[in-house]
């Protein structure tokens, strides 16, 4: 039982990414990702590309807010669509492309959501997965 437990759990983590990356917001998310526009000064995402982030999180995710305000009630909206774009599995690379930051600024964002979240991870365990298995 224990077992097909265990394989029900990963068929239904891997249906989700698959509905995330056949989902129209993440192709577009990643051909911005791949375009590298020199001097770029402003993110990618526009507040129309945020609001379909959260959505399609959501929709994905249907647990996903509850869990995380339950956890933070006073997370704020810039945390909370971060939150959104992080559960799309994008490296920390592509994420920096997309919010015109440095790498290092992306794993600052990310370890600074876990603290507000109070996750605490073993090194084998990444945020998300903790998110996925929550939810």
């Amino acid at each position: 039982m224990k077992e097909e437990m265990q394989r029900l759990t990963a068929r239904y983590h891997t249906l989700r990414q698959n509905m995330l990356e056949t989902s129209a917001i993440y192709k577009k998310l990643h051909q911005l990702a791949r375009q590298k526009k020199p001097g770029n000064d402003k993110p990618l995402l526009t507040p129309q590309l945020w609001e379909q982030i959260k959505r399609q999180a959501e929709t994905v995710y249907p647990g996903l807010r509850r869990y995380v305000i339950n956890r933070c009630p006073d997370l704020n909206d810039s945390e909370w669509a971060y939150c959104c774009l992080y559960m799309f599995g994008f490296d920390t690379n592509d994420e920096a492309t997309l919010l015109n930051i440095n790498p290092t600024s992306v794993r600052t964002k990310t370890l600074r959501l876990r603290q507000r979240l109070g996750i605490d991870l073993s090194d084998q365990l990444s945020l998300y997965e903790f998110i996925a298995m929550q939810i």
